[in-house]
């Protein structure tokens, strides 16, 4: 929830609203693409809030949640969060490796949602909107399925 957070904030700024007024509110949007970065190490209970098929209170890696934080990284990447005319102290970083390890994952991930669980309709929005993560025809053709 954090990276959807994080995708739709950056997509709104994007298109020219102004939400974030102070630097205090910059370092807390950088702390939370650092905190997101590492999605692809974090296990957690996904999009329906079930952990594994054979024990539901063990969370485990959930290929919805690693798309969408790629997504969301993808759109904080270089993002100013006051305008494109301020100051590179309130433009957000992320680190390319950080990226690559969670497409690393997903795709070894792909096309099930997790190792206990086979393809699931969470999986439609890496595919489609909003994320537009899944590139592979093959395997959105398994995911449409």
């Amino acid at each position: 929830s954090v990276s959807l957070y994080l995708f739709y904030l950056c997509q709104m700024i994007r298109s020219g609203l102004v939400l974030i007024y102070t630097l205090q509110e910059c370092h807390i949007i950088q702390n939370l693409v650092y905190y997101i970065e590492r999605a692809y190490r974090i296990k957690d209970y996904g999009m329906w809030g079930q952990g594994r098929k054979d024990r539901p209170d063990e969370p485990e890696l959930s290929a919805s949640s690693i798309g969408i934080t790629i997504a969301a990284l993808r759109a904080c990447d270089g993002l100013n969060l006051f305008g494109s005319g301020c100051s590179h102290e309130t433009s957000l970083f992320v680190d390319p490796d950080a990226v690559f390890r969670n497409v690393s994952i997903l795709q070894s991930l792909l096309p099930r949602e997790s190792k206990s669980k086979d393809v699931d309709a969470a999986l439609i929005m890496t595919k489609g909107f909003p994320a537009f993560i899944v590139e592979d025809q093959s395997l959105c053709s398994v995911i449409e399925e």
